[in-house]
């Protein structure tokens, strides 16, 4: 089989504009591209109801649901299930850890709660020769954490759960400066708020780990991005 490159899993606490980076991804040669990305408008449709946050969404989706990932071998049929294109294009996906719903799109944990994670689907993943980008979001660049908390204010509203966005952003900062994720030669960790506000340097060092040629115009995704998120 003729090589095509490493596939990449992007791994993130819901909410940190991950899908956004899969889709800057997905536009550099080699990868399958999306077939849409992004909304007109500013709301999110969960569980039929309309929650007025930014958001980025991409068809296919591309998510791996770890409730039906009991093994590495359900693992390589769920990938090759929802992406068959696979062995002619470079994928770039996310996944849904069922082990705690707050967890979202990350299998190793999520940035505001105060847990020892079960790292078990991790390691499930880690066993291929996928790159795992862990992404974060600096809590302390405000126009950025803004919005991250608006959505969980939202969200908490809808659950009728307490107003916790104090003590959600505190457990945040204690974590964001603890930075105990787990090392590996395919792992990649990635402030999204570094490429958010076009810092050349780690859109640079990102293209040079997945091992693809940079974009010329790849600051045109961040305009788009501020258009789509913050209506500029």
């Amino acid at each position: 089989m003729k090589q095509i490159g490493k596939h990449v899993c992007v791994d993130y606490c819901s909410g940190i504009f991950g899908d956004w980076l899969r889709y800057l991804i997905s536009e550099h040669e080699g990868f399958e591209r999306f077939e849409e990305h992004g909304w007109k408008q500013r709301t999110c449709n969960f569980r039929e109801h309309d929650f007025i946050f930014p958001n980025f969404p991409l068809h296919p989706n591309k998510m791996i649901d770890f409730e039906k990932v009991t093994n590495y071998e359900k693992f390589q049929t769920e990938f090759k299930r929802l992406m068959p294109n696979h062995d002619k294009f470079r994928q770039v996906y996310k996944t849904k850890s069922h082990k705690n719903l707050e967890k979202s799109h990350s299998l190793l944990g999520v940035t505001f709660l105060e847990n020892e994670w079960d790292y078990t689907d991790y390691n499930t993943l880690r066993k291929s020769d996928h790159i795992f980008i862990m992404l974060t979001l600096n809590p302390f660049v405000e126009k950025y954490a803004d919005v991250y908390l608006a959505r969980n204010k939202t969200l908490d509203e809808y659950y009728e759960r307490d107003d916790n966005n104090k003590f959600h952003h505190e457990v945040w900062k204690r974590n964001y400066m603890k930075n105990d994720s787990p090392q590996h030669p395919l792992n990649y960790e990635l402030e999204i708020n570094e490429l958010l506000s076009g810092n050349k340097n780690a859109y640079e060092d990102l293209c040079k780990f997945i091992d693809v040629k940079p974009l010329d115009n790849w600051k045109d995704y961040v305009d788009e991005f501020d258009r789509q998120i913050f209506q500029k």
